[in-house]
């Protein structure tokens, strides 16, 4: 996965790569699904889901520990759909949300703790409203 981000942000212009840029992406991953309808199906499903929400009426307390107990243990799983998702995006050549994709992919893979990726907490709401269903 990190090979793949790397290949395809050799040939991003820096201003699209800085320490700017990269807490714009992390700001906006938080809403993807509002410009990529397709990402409805980023969450996860099953018995660890529900032992990680279990006696958790509260949603703040269910989403925490989703972060921490099934994303945590996930994140290069997730850190590679959002790599592989960054890249099928480049290739349809219309904007570039693929860098901003790409920089997540790569904080995703970091040691970053989740609770600064807007992106893990989004993957955990799609994930508790899916286990409330």
């Amino acid at each position: 996965m990190n090979d793949l981000v790397a290949v395809m942000l050799a040939d991003a212009d820096a201003a699209a790569t800085d320490p700017k840029a990269m807490a714009r992406a992390l700001r906006a991953s938080g809403q993807w699904l509002a410009s990529n309808p397709q990402l409805s199906s980023w969450f996860e499903n099953g018995d660890d889901v529900f032992a990680a929400i279990k006696g958790k009426p509260k949603i703040e307390d269910r989403l925490t520990a989703i972060m921490e107990r099934v994303i945590e243990p996930k994140r290069s799983f997730w850190a590679t759909i959002i790599a592989w998702s960054a890249f099928a995006q480049r290739g349809d050549g219309e904007d570039s949300d693929w860098i901003e994709m790409a920089l997540v992919a790569r904080e995703m893979a970091s040691e970053r703790p989740l609770a600064e990726l807007p992106v893990a907490r989004f993957i955990a709401v799609q994930t508790a409203a899916a286990a409330s269903i």
